[in-house]
């Protein structure tokens, strides 16, 4: 099966150049795609709480950006080595799966912050905080 037919890579949040790209397959649903609204919601909020905190200095994003660049190499790298396999529709469904958990650990590791932003208890710069209310 040829990869690039079937693959795409994607985020799932509105910053792309703070996300991380993830691989999905056409027709499978795995996150960031979504069968339900309200999952594809609290998957791109979670992102848009986390991405407000770095704006707001609360992660550091030199940090945050070598940690996040360092998976998404790893996830190319490993469809670099499948592109020359003849893996299986399944296989890959497999490895994007893993790649969205791995990411969502990532995402995960900010819990805290995230809840904070989200329940107002951090003071968002400019913008942000008004626009935080509201969503």
């Amino acid at each position: 099966m040829r990869l690039r037919s079937v693959l795409l890579w994607i985020t799932g949040s509105s910053t792309p150049c703070l996300s991380i790209f993830k691989p999905i397959i056409f027709g499978k649903c795995v996150p960031p795609v979504f069968a339900d609204e309200k999952d594809s919601f609290d998957y791109w909020s979670k992102r848009e709480y986390l991405n407000r905190a770095i704006f707001s200095d609360y992660i550091d994003v030199n940090d945050y950006r070598r940690k996040a660049y360092a998976m998404e190499d790893e996830f190319i790298k490993e469809f670099d080595k499948l592109e020359e396999s003849n893996s299986t529709r399944a296989i890959l469904t497999a490895i994007c799966e893993e790649c969205s958990n791995k990411e969502q650990e990532f995402v995960d590791s900010y819990k805290d912050i995230i809840e904070g932003v989200k329940y107002n208890q951090l003071k968002l710069k400019g913008k942000w905080h008004k626009r935080t209310k509201l969503l």
